[in-house]
């Protein structure tokens, strides 16, 4: 059968399984802009961002002026990405003009710009986050937060899909005038200016030129892979598709999208969670492929099983390898498995993706850094696909714009089942 017919005939059944398993989405068919926000008559209309700060029951007061800095810098931001128009942060810095406020400076500037710069419309229309603070410590003058947050957005390009993310841990630092100190993040938020670790004096001793060296060249480096990306879009909206390729056993795509939905924002207990032992990104999407059939595979040169959390790389049934929690092992295993196991296409358009389906993404340095799990395509009001949205662990994320994650070049894994053990045959 054809891949396009095919998708269809899923596409419909997902239609299904969406309304219950993810909150905000009721249909995966092609979606216009609604007709109650169209974006053209929205193009001045601030957007509506709030923050809400909240505390752990266990801490014993609550700070006010702590919360409003908190809250006024959270509103801040995200407004800038909601418009996608940078605004001045760095007043929020005990020193303006010091690394870490011009880190977190650049840093948004870079994911607006990556944005602004990709085809659908990444602002967003509505975007509520909330804080809330586990710890409070005070220490030689300075007080430290610990929060957690977490996001619902709706983007301009698909303003009917809430996408969530949560769990994101947070350090904010202040010193005794309520000025930030040290402001620290735990997704991809600083991943450019980290990558290219730029010291607190700079590379050539100016923190500000380093930084925004480190900016002018991600941006190119994301406009260069769009380069391909594009290729492919019009490839889609030409009507040309992958041929599907035959497998012994088929995946079960609404099983594996119901598990990625349900386990998006929070990890399953029955696995061990690698968030703070190198994310646990691949270890979700291996878990998604898993519930969608795809067997532990101990056979041949290339090998992917998960019995225990312990590491083995052998033929045994017991352990894990590398390739079940770490994306480039996992690149390696789907490009180089052949006979039993894993059935599935390196070389195909990211664009003819489908529920269940895994990309993986290329940092600064050029290796896969993070996997993310399809969820649906993301049409334009005129109907014609311009994103994916994605759901991952670490960040979490569930119903998100591909194209909002500050990621460059990505390997589209297409899954189309398992095989089994070739037959030998007797000499």
């Amino acid at each position: 059968m054809k891949l396009r017919i095919r998708s269809t005939i899923i596409l419909i059944c997902i239609v299904i399984a969406v309304s219950v398993a993810a909150k905000g989405i009721s249909t995966l068919k092609k979606r216009n802009v609604s007709e109650e926000m169209p974006i053209d008559e929205q193009e001045d209309v601030p957007a509506d961002v709030s923050t809400s700060v909240e505390y752990d029951p266990s801490i014993s007061y609550e700070d006010g002026s702590v919360s409003l800095l908190l809250k006024e810098f959270n509103d801040k931001m995200y407004r800038c990405l909601a418009e996608l128009k940078e605004e001045d942060l760095t007043y929020f810095f005990a020193s303006p003009s010091g690394y870490q406020a011009l880190r977190t400076q650049i840093s948004l500037s870079t994911l607006i710009a990556s944005r602004l710069v990709r085809p659908g419309d990444l602002r967003m229309v509505k975007c509520d986050n909330t804080l809330y603070i586990r710890s409070v410590s005070d220490t030689e003058g300075k007080t430290i937060v610990t929060a957690y947050e977490k996001s619902e957005c709706y983007f301009a390009m698909c303003p009917a899909v809430c996408s969530q993310c949560s769990n994101i841990r947070i350090t904010f630092e202040f010193d005794s005038n309520c000025k930030l100190t040290a402001y620290d993040r735990e997704d991809d938020f600083f991943s450019v200016v980290d990558a290219a670790k730029i010291n607190k004096e700079g590379a050539s001793g100016d923190v500000k030129a380093a930084m925004d060296a480190a900016r002018i060249s991600w941006t190119d480096i994301i406009r260069n892979s769009m380069t391909v990306t594009e290729k492919q879009r019009a490839e889609i909206l030409s009507g040309k598709y992958p041929e599907d390729i035959a497998c012994d056993h088929r995946y079960d795509r609404i099983k594996a999208f119901k598990y990625a939905s349900t386990y998006a924002l929070s990890c399953n207990a029955s696995f061990l969670d690698f968030t703070t032992i190198g994310g646990n990104c691949q270890n979700y999407a291996s878990q998604v492929m898993r519930s969608g059939g795809i067997p532990n595979d101990t056979e041949g040169d290339f090998k992917w099983k998960y019995f225990d959390d312990s590491y083995d790389t052998t033929s045994s049934q017991n352990g894990r390898t590398p390739s079940w929690t770490a994306s480039s092992s996992f690149a390696d295993y789907a490009k180089g498995n052949t006979g039993y196991g894993l059935c599935c296409d390196t070389d195909v358009n990211m664009y003819a993706l489908e529920a269940g389906d895994l990309i993986l993404m290329e940092g600064i340095d050029g290796d896969y850094v993070h996997t993310m799990v399809v969820a649906a395509p993301a049409y334009d009001k005129a109907g014609n696909i311009v994103d994916m949205l994605v759901d991952s662990n670490s960040t979490n994320r569930r119903n998100y714009p591909l194209s909002a994650c500050l990621y460059s070049n990505c390997l589209p894994i297409r899954i189309y089942g398992w095989n089994d053990a070739p037959v030998v045959q007797p000499e």
